[in-house]
This record gives C-alpha cells, sequence and structure tokens, in this order.
C-alpha cells in the first residue's frame, strides 16, 4: 500500500477506489473535498445519491473540526464505526443530526455556567482549604500522638464555624467526657468527631460556594434587560427615522427569522419601507392596529435582542432584570481565565480546555480526565455512539449537544426506562447527569439509576405523612406558582438535589440519609416549587414534635429569591392552620443558607439542643445560632413523636392528545406497576404501542384511560386502586354528558 502526501494524487487515488496511506495533519483546514472522496472511499464508490448528498453536507459542516488538531482519533472511530449508520440516514434524519452542532446547541447555556463555576470553585476550595478537608484525620494524628493542646486547638478553629455542644449534649457528652473519651479513642467518640468533623467541612465548603459563586457571577458581564417602554419611549423620542432605517439596514434586521417564524416578514419589510416613518411621525397617535401590531413586533424584536439600548444612552435608565448570556466556547473560557488565571493554567487545564473546545467531532482522547471525574466519557467513542445511535439518543429527549453526549455515552444502562419512571425531562438529564459541585456521590451511574427504581417503588406506596398535604397555588410578586407537599407520585423529587445544586442526593457521602428520610420516612416530606410547570426551588423537612424543620430553601438558577421566600412563609402559615387541633405544628424553622441567607435570624441553640435526640444520624446544616422563623408563634419547642397522620396527595386527572406522548405515559403505568409487583428492572420492558388510534388519553395517580377513535375505551388501573375506579367513571360519564350536549 502506498504513502501519498500530495492532495490532488490523494484525491485521484480515492476516486478509484484505491486504497492509500495518507496524512490528514499535512491537509488544509478548508478542504472539504479530500474528507468527501476519503468518506466515500471508505464507505465504497458504489453508493446512492442521497448518501452522497448526506457526506457533502457533512463535510462542508465539519471539515474544520475534523482535521484540526484530533490526532486523527475521531476519523480513526468514524471508519470503524458509521459505516452503515449515519450517512444511511434519510436526509431529514441526517439534517436533524446536522442541527445538533449548530452554534446555539454548542453554546453554554446557563446551567451550563453554573456548573462549570461551581465545579471550578469545589477544586479551587480544596485547594485553598486543603488543611480543612484532612481536618477528621489530622486531629486523630495528634490524639494519637499525644498532643492535647492541637487536639484543643483544632477543636477551638472547628467551633468558630460550627457550634457541635448541642451535638455532644443529645449523645449525652459535655466537653469534657468528649475529650476524655477521645484521647481514649473510643468508637463512640471517634465517630462523634467524625460527625463534627463533616459538619464542619460540608459547612465551610457550603459557605465558600455560596460566597464565592456570587463573587464570580457579580464579575461576569451579563446583559441587562433594560425597562422596555423607557427605552422604547426613548429609542422614538431621540432616534431619527433616517438612522433607525440605517441601523435596520446596516444589522440586517429585517430577515431575521423571528419575523419569518411569525409569518409577518413580508408584512414587516412594507411597514418599515412605508408605514413606519408614518407611525413615527403621526403625532395624533391615530394608527392602524396592523401597524401597531408590526411596530410592537419589530420593538420585541430590537428590545430582546440588545439592539434598542446601542441607539440610545442608557445610563440612567432602571434596569428591569438581568439575562445570563448563551455564551460562545472562547468567551466562557475567557471568563474563567478573568476568574483565576493561576488556578485555571496550573490547576485545572482540563476544564479550561473543555469549557474553550467544545468543537465535538474531534475531541480525542485529552478530555477524558475531566469527564472521568463527572461519570461521563466525552471520547470520540462516544461521539461515535451518539452519531450510530441517534434515534436512540432522541427518544431521550435530551436539550442540547452535551447531554447527547452523555446519553450516548450511557447507552446499555436502563436510562430510557429511567426517563419513563421520571415523566419530567429535565429531573431526568439532572438525575442522569449527577452534575456538579457535589463530586461526593459514592455511587457509579448504572447503581444510581438501579437504586432509583427501589426508591420510586416505596415513594409510590407511601400513604401517610405527618405534616398536612399541600397542593396549592401561591401568589407573590406578581409570580404564581404551584407548592406541594406529599405527592409521592412525584418521582422529580429523586432529582431535587441535582436541580437546585444541594448535596442532597442519592449516594451523597453527606446527606443520603436526609435524601431518603425525606422520600421514605413518615416524617420526612420534601416541598417543591414549580412555576410554569418547572420546578424553581425546593426545600427538604421533616416534623419532630410541634415543629418542622426546614433544612434549606435552594432555587433552580432562579432569579427571584424573594418571592420563593414569600411563598414559603405563606405556606408555613397553612401548614400551622391546617394541623390537627389535638397536636398542632405551631413552629417552622428554616436554615439561614441559600435563598434565606439575607432574612433575619435568632439564636435558638439552647431550645433545639436536643432537638435531634433520635435521629442524632441524621445530616442537617441548620445552625442554631442563626434559624430564620418562618411562624411567629414560636415557643415552646416539644419534641416528640406525633401520632398524627395525613393522607399523602393524589395526582390530578391529566389529559394527553399528543401522540408522541402517549407511548410514553402508558409505559410510565406498566414499569410502576411491574416495580409494584417487585419485577426485576432488567425483566421490564418499554413497548412501542400502537397509538394511532387513540383520541385521547386521560391518566391520574394509578391508572389511564384511553379513548379511541370509534368512541370505545380501554384503562388500566395499577394496585386495584378503588379511587381509580371511581375517577375513570366520572371521566367517562364527563365525556358522555359532552357528547349529549353536542
Amino acid at each position: 500500500m502506498e504513502y501519498i502526501e500530495d492532495r490532488d494524487k490523494i484525491i485521484n487515488s480515492l476516486k478509484s477506489n484505491y486504497k492509500v496511506f495518507y496524512n490528514l495533519s499535512t491537509v488544509e483546514k478548508n478542504d472539504p473535498s479530500l474528507l468527501y472522496y476519503a468518506i466515500i472511499n471508505v464507505i465504497g464508490n458504489n453508493v446512492e445519491t442521497n448518501i452522497k448528498n448526506n457526506i457533502l453536507e457533512f463535510v462542508n459542516k465539519f471539515s474544520v473540526n475534523l482535521v484540526n488538531d484530533y490526532n486523527g482519533d475521531f476519523f480513526k472511530d468514524f471508519k470503524d464505526n458509521y459505516r452503515n449508520s449515519i450517512f444511511t440516514l434519510k436526509e431529514e434524519d441526517f439534517l436533524k443530526v446536522i442541527y445538533l452542532f449548530n452554534s446555539f446547541n454548542l453554546s453554554i447555556q446557563p446551567y451550563n455556567i453554573n456548573n462549570y463555576i461551581e465545579a471550578y470553585l469545589q477544586v479551587k476550595f480544596n485547594k485553598e482549604y486543603g488543611n480543612a478537608v484532612n481536618i477528621h484525620e489530622n486531629i486523630l494524628e495528634s490524639v494519637r500522638s499525644g498532643h492535647k493542646t492541637e487536639v484543643i486547638s483544632y477543636l477551638n478553629k472547628v467551633k468558630e464555624l460550627y457550634n457541635y455542644d448541642s451535638l455532644l449534649e443529645s449523645i449525652g457528652y459535655t466537653n469534657d467526657t468528649f475529650l476524655s473519651e477521645l484521647y481514649m479513642t473510643t468508637t463512640k467518640a471517634k465517630s462523634t468527631l467524625k460527625t463534627i468533623c463533616d459538619r464542619t467541612l460540608d459547612k465551610l465548603r457550603s459557605n465558600y460556594l455560596i460566597d464565592n459563586r456570587d463573587k464570580v457571577y457579580n464579575e461576569l458581564d451579563f446583559n441587562r434587560f433594560y425597562d422596555k417602554n423607557e427605552l422604547v419611549n426613548r429609542v422614538v423620542e431621540q432616534v431619527s427615522y433616517d438612522d433607525l432605517i440605517t441601523f435596520i439596514i446596516d444589522n440586517n434586521i429585517v430577515n431575521c427569522d423571528y419575523f419569518k417564524e411569525n409569518f409577518i416578514d413580508q408584512d414587516m419589510k412594507l411597514f418599515i419601507n412605508n408605514g413606519l416613518k408614518d407611525y413615527l411621525t403621526n403625532t395624533s397617535k391615530k394608527t392602524s392596529k396592523k401597524d401597531t401590531r408590526l411596530f410592537n413586533h419589530l420593538m420585541t424584536y430590537l428590545y430582546d435582542n440588545h439592539y434598542l439600548e446601542k441607539l440610545v444612552d442608557t445610563s440612567d435608565l432602571t434596569c428591569d432584570k438581568k439575562e445570563f448570556p448563551t455564551l460562545s466556547n472562547s468567551e466562557a473560557y475567557d471568563i474563567m481565565i478573568k476568574l483565576d488565571r493561576k488556578i485555571i493554567n496550573q490547576d485545572l487545564s482540563a476544564l479550561g480546555y473543555f469549557i474553550s473546545d467544545t468543537k465535538i467531532l474531534g475531541l480525542g482522547n485529552r478530555f477524558n480526565k475531566i469527564f472521568n471525574e463527572l461519570n461521563v466519557n466525552y471520547d470520540s467513542k462516544t461521539i461515535a455512539s451518539l452519531l450510530s445511535n441517534y434515534n436512540s439518543v432522541c427518544s431521550n429527549k435530551p436539550n442540547n449537544i452535551f447531554e447527547y453526549l452523555n446519553i450516548a455515552s450511557n447507552l446499555g444502562t436502563s436510562d430510557i426506562k429511567l426517563r419513563t419512571l421520571f415523566l419530567n425531562d429535565e429531573a431526568y438529564q439532572a438525575y442522569l447527569l449527577n452534575k456538579p459541585p457535589y463530586n461526593n456521590v459514592q455511587l457509579t451511574n448504572e447503581e444510581r439509576v438501579d437504586s432509583a427504581y427501589k426508591i420510586a417503588r416505596e415513594m409510590y406506596l407511601r400513604n401517610s405523612i405527618t405534616v398536612p398535604s399541600i397542593d396549592k397555588y401561591y401568589f407573590a410578586n406578581g409570580h404564581k406558582y404551584h407548592v406541594t407537599i406529599g405527592n409521592f407520585n412525584d418521582f422529580s423529587q429523586l432529582a431535587l438535589g441535582e436541580l437546585t445544586s444541594s448535596c442532597e442526593r442519592n449516594g451523597s457521602f453527606y446527606a443520603d440519609d436526609l435524601y431518603k428520610y425525606c422520600l421514605l420516612n413518615k416524617n420526612g416530606f420534601n416541598v417543591v416549587i414549580r412555576e410554569n410547570n418547572k420546578i424553581v426551588a425546593k426545600a427538604s423537612g421533616f416534623r419532630n414534635g410541634n415543629t418542622i424543620i426546614l433544612n434549606q430553601l435552594r432555587d433552580n438558577f432562579y432569579p427571584d429569591n424573594k418571592s420563593l421566600v414569600t411563598v414559603m412563609r405563606k405556606l408555613s402559615l397553612d401548614l400551622v392552620n391546617l394541623s390537627n387541633k389535638h397536636d398542632p405544628i405551631k413552629n417552622v424553622i428554616i436554615g439561614n443558607e441559600s435563598c434565606m441567607k439575607d432574612e433575619p435570624t435568632k439564636d435558638l441553640s439552647k431550645y433545639l439542643s436536643k432537638l435531634f435526640t433520635n435521629m442524632s444520624k441524621l445530616y442537617c446544616d441548620i445552625d442554631y445560632q442563626k434559624v430564620c422563623l418562618l411562624t411567629s408563634d414560636f415557643y415552646p419547642f416539644n419534641f416528640h413523636n406525633t401520632k398524627d397522620t395525613y393522607p399523602v396527595l393524589r395526582d390530578c386527572v391529566n389529559l394527553e392528545t399528543n401522540k408522541d406522548n402517549m407511548n410514553l405515559i402508558i409505559n410510565h403505568y406498566h414499569l410502576l406497576d411491574s416495580l409494584v409487583k417487585k419485577v426485576n428492572i432488567n425483566n421490564i420492558s418499554i413497548i412501542d404501542y400502537d397509538v394511532t388510534n387513540i383520541n385521547e388519553l386521560y391518566y391520574g395517580h394509578d391508572y389511564y384511560l384511553i379513548i379511541y377513535n370509534d368512541k370505545t375505551y380501554k384503562s388500566f388501573i395499577l394496585n386495584n386502586s378503588i379511587q381509580a375506579t371511581d375517577e375513570i367513571e366520572i371521566i367517562l360519564n364527563n365525556i358522555k354528558e359532552k357528547v349529549i350536549k353536542k
């Protein structure tokens, strides 16, 4: 076999189906022709026209990335894996693949920024607080060495951050007896020391991440949205028609996709050429509804895309809100460099490369270290898996290229079943990706997926809770929030930690016990806050006697924390008012961190020192000296095992008419039914049901009801539920009444 380096000779040889060696690194970056014939050569020259079209589209799109700095890894995998996959797709499917790699999907979205910054701060914390990270081992070493002065010095520093007196009291220790037994290295004293150190370290880490994350966000150059009415009025008053027209032409605004997508592009061109001047100069303000509508569309586009502020001085205008930027990869890298050049260059080079170079096609193996730390394998074989299994990956409905790659790397696990269980794509993706900052999860991805089914089964079978169930809308500052407590058929609760950057997640070294307690124990629960059906915040809590303790109010990248605090105060009053009179809830308290960090606090350490007498091993990072009171009627605290119980929530009835979603919903109930019957997850199948003749699909807590096009119906009920039978009968009667009225 001949080795050739001359470009023209390579192409002629490839056209002749002649097998040759060649060095892609010697080829100019923008040379799709060679790549085109190389791929044709690999597949075989006798290929159909549509396949050749796909190949040409591919090389025109990706030739730069393929030959730029990948050392041949991708092309090797390409030859090994794509022969009968990507190019043999139908053209419309192939274009979907191409669309994956457009600039929007390759850009870093807000939650990506959040995760990268917190991962960056996590490593920075370990560097700056290396001694604190090892404080438990340091104290034990001083104990073994008999250096009592060092031990006391260490513990005094610990107490500055975490006052552990209440913990000692709850397990029968004084400071002196604890030290005495610690010097004797008793099992109880060592276990207590471990608890103290873990809580101290977690508090130190949490404080560091929260404090420094705010500093980082303040350094980012976020786009600011000014008050729209003020800005539009200023443009109308100060910008001449000629200047505005020139600006519109220079920025090619009239041809933007926004107008095309709203089918007003032709009307907009006519309006800008003929009607805009009259509209701006019309002092009587008598304009047609059509012109007003077009003017509003034009201003909305200019406002949303930050064009208006380029036309006038905005220094004295009201800043209405901040917008997280959609950053290009180079912009994101520049920001990280700006934050801490030394740390990035020396300790986080892999993360820096990851942010700066997401060309995807041609990642090679140099990123494996950072991806392995995130439990994701983003090497070129993963990309091969993505393109070879494109339709399977898409069935999981990922949101961006990073999620596409992660799902591709996890093919072969039970991820499709997991999505079927969740019925919530955002929560499913968060759980599957197990995002930073808390890389303290001690389970593998496969173990986390498997255990999710076991936890879901126990959640679903749970029938009581010791606080009133809540299913209510709350209004705050113009927002409408849907708040639930006690809906244990809402499996998105499995991913609340991932959604809100909390350490409380499945398999967490620190908070696995609280995670499971809130989902499975009769005294535990989660407050889930939604806006427009999206989870925006959560608080994990439990009841002890007449008191409800909420760990923290954590937001899901939500900008209006004040409104969330208002909702929690209203909710706490409802919990008090709805509780039974013979053993009422009197107190609702919450930790003074995250969303509550700016709220007033009280020192309740003397009242709460015995709170964990019966739950000393349960993780909770509340500082008793700084507790936020959500209700005002607060004393006395009475900790006991309440006998009050309340029924859990039942899901409301939902109607689905979208056939793409019907299959997923039907499979959800059969999967849940199998889990309840203790069928092994590996023996449960996801079935492609025929939904073509289904007109409507109703579904509730433990059933679904299919209404076919011919008005016949079929129902499926879990666990012989009498309530399900009653609800199905009501639905059928309502349908019958509608038919009669027609």
